[in-house]
């Protein structure tokens, strides 16, 4: 029971009032007074340290004097680190760029040619998963406008005849993609083919059955394929962005072989550069294919 008496009286300690009096001490006249305890005082003094924490704080980091705390960058210096680090994030992509091209050189010079140069890595590896593809991503107005085109694209044949002693051989060459000529075949230019504009990641098809000779880079034309067909006829497919066939394959008329893209120096917009030779002596494409 004391000891409880003892507790009780100890907590109550704080809250006990005091009077505080400033006297005059010439006339000791009580000029003020003040009622405290010490629970008010140790509230009065913990409420003023957080008011004056959160002052020294707001002054410090939203107005210039933060630029004089020790180890805090000024609006210069942040500036500067910005700065280095956007060139720092191209100088590392420039580096990867160059790494790719220089393994690319490594391989061709090695003879070690990839099996395939396919930027976007969702993209199929054969003819059927990518029209199935093609088909999963279409509306239907567009299927029906491509069984249209498909309808169209059955006449839209060009012969290459080779005349024999006895009979006369042909070659039917389909188009390799649905576009139009944005440059033409010029001799004096040494522009060996034809340019055909198309919406990016149409599909490149096969003008005819071949076998795939070559499939390379190179700085100025980017990803090349490059196909041999029956009658001495090779046809070359420049600037893709994706090659899905390898060197030694065999290919159907119209069999999907890359995807257009802007690779290489030489190409200024996505676009496939078409080239057909035969015996050795290139031969304008318009002549041949309807495009």
């Amino acid at each position: 029971m004391t000891e409880q008496y003892k507790n009780g009286k100890e907590k109550s300690r704080i809250h006990v009032k005091y009077r505080v009096s400033i006297i005059n001490e010439n006339t000791f006249e009580e000029v003020r007074r003040v009622r405290l305890s010490v629970f008010n005082t140790l509230m009065f003094v913990l409420v003023s340290l957080l008011m004056a924490s959160a002052i020294v704080v707001t002054i410090v980091f939203f107005t210039p004097i933060r630029e004089y705390v020790p180890g805090y960058p000024d609006s210069e210096t942040s500036a500067v680190m910005v700065k280095n680090a956007v060139m720092v994030d191209s100088l590392l992509e420039k580096v990867r760029q160059q790494e790719l091209y220089l393994n690319g050189i490594k391989q061709i010079l090695e003879g070690d040619v990839p099996v395939e140069m396919i930027s976007d890595s969702s993209a199929m590896s054969n003819k059927e998963a990518i029209m199935e593809r093609a088909r999963m991503e279409a509306s239907e107005n567009e299927l029906e406008f491509r069984s249209q085109v498909e309808d169209e694209e059955q006449y839209n044949l060009g012969l290459l005849d080779k005349v024999g002693e006895k009979k006369k051989e042909r070659i039917v060459l389909y188009s390799p993609v649905k576009g139009m000529v944005s440059a033409h075949f010029d001799l004096e230019k040494n522009h060996y083919g034809v340019d055909l504009v198309t919406a990016p990641r149409e599909h490149i098809l096969a003008v005819a059955a071949g076998t795939v000779i070559s499939t390379d880079f190179t700085i100025t034309t980017g990803n090349t394929i490059a196909i041999q067909h029956s009658n001495n006829v090779i046809s070359i497919y420049r600037h893709a962005s994706s090659i899905m066939k390898r060197r030694g394959d065999k290919v159907k008329a119209g069999e999907v072989i890359g995807v257009v893209g802007n690779t290489g120096s030489l190409s200024t917009g996505t676009h496939l550069h078409l080239e057909i030779w035969k015996d050795g002596e290139p031969m304008d494409p318009e002549t041949l294919i309807v495009f």
